[in-house]
C-alpha cells in the first residue's frame, strides 16, 4: 500500500497536481485528518509494510453529508481507494449519493489491497504475494519443529477472509497434507476421510522414520469445526500412531516487509490509476467546464 500511495502522489506531483492524502480512512476524512504530500514525503515509502495513511473499515454511510461537505471543502476532484473488498461498499454507497451530493460526481477508482486476494475481478491484490511468503515461511519452520517430533500433525490456522486462495497457494509451496477452505467447507464425511488418509500415511512410513505433517486451515472454513475441535479428532483418532497441535499465525501474515512483486505491482498499477483519473477529469474540464485548466486535487 506505501509503494502504491508513493508512485500515486509522485506521479500527481509530475504532472501538476496536488495529491491530498486521508488517514484512517472515511473516518479520518470526517475527523479531518487530511493534509498535502510532498515529492520528499513519501521518500521510503516503497520498501515500508503496513499502511502510513492508516486503515479504517467505516463506510461513508456513516454521515454521508459530512463527506460531502468534506470533499467540497478540499476541492477533491479525483478518488483513489487503496484498500481491499470492503471498498466496493463504499463506491456504491458514494455512487448512490451522487444524485443528492454533486461533490461525488468525480472520477473514482479502487486499487485492491488485501493479503486475502479475495477482491472480485482481480488476479492479485496488493499484498498478497507477501502474505504468501510469510505463510510459507512459517509453515517451513512448523514443519521442521513437526518432523523433529516426529509423529506429529500440526494444525496451522491462517487469515484469509472467505478466500481460500493464500492457503491453496500455501499448501503447494510447502507439500502440506491437508486443507481447509471456506469454499469447501467441512463436514463429517470429509473428516473421516481425511482422518484414514493420515493414519494410512503415517502406516507407511518405515520405523523410526514417520515425518511431521502439516494441515492449513482457513479460520473460515467452518463455524462449528474450528482448530481446536481438529486438533482434538486428530489426536483422538490417531491413537498411538501419531500426536496433535495446533497454532495460529493470526496478523503474522500482515506484517514485514513488502516483496519485489507486491512493490512492483503496486507502483505499476497505481501509476495506471492515476492516470486514468487525470484522463478522466482532463477530459470533464474541457467537456463540461469548457476550460483546459486541469483540476489539481487528488485525494488519496
Amino acid at each position: 500500500m506505501n509503494a502504491a500511495s508513493c508512485a500515486a502522489v509522485r506521479y500527481c506531483i509530475k504532472q501538476g497536481h496536488i495529491p491530498l492524502a486521508v488517514h484512517n480512512g472515511f473516518k479520518g476524512l470526517l475527523d479531518g485528518a487530511i493534509h498535502e504530500l510532498s515529492w520528499l514525503g513519501v521518500d521510503g515509502w516503497t520498501f515500508r509494510g503496513g499502511s502510513e495513511l492508516g486503515t479504517n473499515h467505516t463506510l461513508p454511510c456513516v454521515d454521508l453529508g459530512a463527506v460531502a461537505a468534506r470533499f467540497q471543502q478540499h476541492d477533491f476532484h479525483a478518488l483513489m481507494l487503496i484498500v481491499g473488498f470492503e471498498v466496493f461498499n463504499s463506491l456504491l454507497i458514494l455512487e448512490n449519493g451522487r444524485s443528492l451530493y454533486p461533490a461525488f460526481h468525480i472520477p473514482v477508482v479502487h486499487l485492491p489491497a488485501t493479503i486475502s486476494n479475495h477482491v472480485p475481478m482481480t488476479e492479485f491484490s496488493l499484498g498478497s504475494d507477501a502474505s504468501l511468503n510469510a505463510l510459507v515461511d512459517a509453515c517451513d519452520a512448523i514443519k521442521q519443529s513437526a518432523s523433529a517430533s516426529r509423529n506429529r500433525v500440526f494444525v496451522v490456522e491462517m487469515q484469509g477472509e472467505q478466500c481460500g486462495y493464500i492457503a491453496a497457494m500455501g499448501v503447494l509451496a510447502t507439500g502440506t497434507s491437508l486443507m481447509y477452505t471456506p469454499e469447501q467447507g467441512i463436514d463429517l464425511g470429509v473428516l473421516g476421510a481425511d482422518v484414514r488418509f493420515i493414519k494410512i500415511r503415517y502406516g507407511l512410513d518405515a520405523e523410526g522414520e514417520s515425518k511431521g505433517r502439516l494441515v492449513i486451515r482457513n479460520e473460515c472454513a467452518s463455524k462449528v469445526y474450528t482448530t481446536d475441535i481438529l486438533t482434538d479428532m486428530f489426536r483422538k483418532e490417531g491413537g498411538g500412531l501419531f500426536d496433535s497441535r495446533y497454532t495460529s499465525l493470526g496478523h503474522i501474515r500482515q506484517g514485514g516487509v513488502p516483496t519485489p512483486m507486491d512493490r512492483a505491482r503496486a507502483a505499476r498499477l497505481s501509476l495506471r490509476c492515476m492516470a486514468f483519473s487525470r484522463n478522466i477529469t482532463n477530459r470533464c474540464s474541457l467537456n463540461h467546464l469548457n476550460r483546459g485548466v486541469l483540476p489539481r486535487k487528488v485525494r488519496l
